[in-house]
């Protein structure tokens, strides 16, 4: 069932449902309706809304648009013309189509994985604890070693509630002084798999956190030389360095007199927030402020991700580049697209989510409490995930994209997570230029470390081209521009 939350409201009055799984209230991944009947949610599986699933099927289909009338008042024995039927019709052919496709992939409808998420935890938990074998008795060192340092890996309470608090997501707004302008003769430049790449070539928190109380930013500054350290911090008198971006999201921060800039802080008298160590390289570029206090927060040392889970991430990744294009292998390449697209929500999987039963209607069940969920997480010898590395690949992602804004200055119009939109593009190539070199000398730092092959961070396409996990690439050039606000823009292609 495509969207299988909004179809329960009405399926839930005439069945007497059983077996609920939801992730939230109303948020229901599957159900059953009968002894023999279960149903599952196939939005939540392929992540992709009707009108863009048909596109990706392997053989692509077009969702119709426009052919049904939402102001009629209809009832059960309303009559359907040729061309709604056509419409209702083409819904239902799309997502049996998908259907069809994943059970050739696992070879049972009862098989397919619940989720996306689902799918690449399987394959990388079996690779990291039982190095690909689950089921042999004789675990390889490498996924002994896995296990162990899963053992070190623990949280305390205090700890995850500080870690949840300080996770954001992609940064995405726009240039204020562009806002609500159509601006002429703009580009587009992506990151490659922006996730997928810091968690292939940056440092993650490698150890037990470790307390610290009241800090000074010099202290702090000076623990972040060799730790990573997630605290939160109180600000007095904060205010915008730059004229054309600010970093702070109003919904992340409590404060007083804050001066909002569609969603993101300009400036505040006072300011409380929790953030990560490479946040803070970025807020100390683009603020200023009277006063810095650390309130409290945990330090980690650092170290890169265990082998055998980058050799899972760079496999995925190399072969969707080496499927894409070729003639048959479509439905393979989509499914690995979509794995590694998930192995960051995967990563931040919140464990320790509330609890809810359905009867009749929802009711919160609070029978685990947030201790016991986080002591049975820490114990889980099926665990291979810490959630702290989540925390901070969306904060080395949300620097990499800083790190463009900051240099490109009045040439940056609006970014979006791994994406950016910019004006004088041949005047600013260098700056992407340098940052892909950077990128290579990580490559080549992380592959020297684990005596790894280079070459596989630098899969060909069948075309023979080699493309580089991490680099900035040129994505298209729009005559006419306008961004109204995050994830609200609109662009005329040269083709008008």
């Amino acid at each position: 069932v495509h969207n299988l939350p909004y179809e329960f409201q009405f399926l839930r009055k005439l069945f007497n449902i059983t077996d609920v799984f939801a992730t939230d209230i109303r948020k229901v991944l599957k159900c059953k309706i009968s002894k023999n009947v279960i149903l599952k949610d196939s939005l939540i599986l392929s992540g992709m809304k009707l009108e863009t699933l048909a596109k990706n099927l392997t053989k692509p289909m077009k969702k119709l648009v426009g052919d049904l009338d939402y102001e009629l008042v209809r009832t059960p024995i309303t009559p359907l013309t040729d061309k709604e039927w056509g419409y209702v019709e083409e819904d239902v052919n799309i997502v049996a189509e998908y259907i069809r496709e994943q059970i050739e992939i696992y070879g049972d409808i009862t098989k397919i994985p619940l989720t996306n998420t689902g799918r690449v935890r399987n394959y990388l938990k079996e690779l990291c604890l039982y190095g690909g074998k689950k089921g042999h008795r004789r675990l390889s060192n490498q996924a002994k070693e896995y296990k162990k340092l899963m053992n070190i890996l623990t949280l305390e309470v205090d700890e995850f509630r500080l870690l949840r608090s300080a996770f954001q997501g992609g940064f995405t707004h726009a240039n204020y002084n562009y806002t609500n302008e159509v601006v002429n003769d703009v580009d587009s430049n992506d990151l490659t798999s922006s996730y997928p790449t810091v968690m292939l070539s940056e440092r993650f928190p490698m150890s037990k956190g470790q307390r610290f109380e009241h800090k000074t930013l010099q202290e702090i500054t000076e623990i972040n030389k060799n730790f990573l350290t997630v605290f939160t911090v109180k600000m007095t008198n904060v205010l915008s360095k730059i004229e054309f971006e600010n970093y702070f999201s109003v919904s992340k921060v409590k404060g007083t007199n804050i001066v909002e800039n569609n969603g993101r802080v300009y400036s505040a008298d006072e300011l409380t927030t929790s953030i990560t160590s490479i946040d803070l390289e970025i807020i100390l570029k683009c603020y200023s402020f009277d006063t810095f206090e650390v309130l409290g927060g945990y330090a980690y040392k650092q170290d890169y991700l265990p082998q055998s889970f980058l050799e899972g991430v760079l496999k995925l990744y190399k072969d969707k580049t080496e499927l894409k294009g070729i003639e048959g292998k479509e439905r393979e390449y989509l499914l690995l697209k979509g794995m590694l697209n998930s192995t960051f929500g995967m990563a931040v999987t919140n464990f320790a989510k509330s609890d809810f039963i359905y009867t009749d209607d929802w009711a919160q069940d609070f029978s685990k409490s947030l201790e016991d969920k986080i002591e049975t997480e820490n114990n889980s010898r099926s665990r291979f995930l810490f959630y702290g590395w989540g925390v901070f690949i969306t904060a080395y992602a949300r620097r990499n994209v800083w790190s463009a804004i900051l240099e490109l200055k009045d040439d940056y119009i609006y970014s979006d997570t791994d994406s950016m939109k910019i004006l004088n593009y041949d005047l600013n190539k260098y700056i992407f230029n340098n940052y892909n070199k950077k990128q290579d000398e990580k490559i080549k730092k992380i592959s020297d470390f684990y005596n790894m092959d280079i070459e596989l961070w630098y899969p060909k396409t069948i075309k023979n081209v080699s493309k580089p996990i991490g680099y900035w690439d040129f994505d298209g050039e729009y005559k006419e521009f306008k961004a109204l606000r995050a994830k609200a823009y609109m662009y005329r292609e040269n083709d008008n």
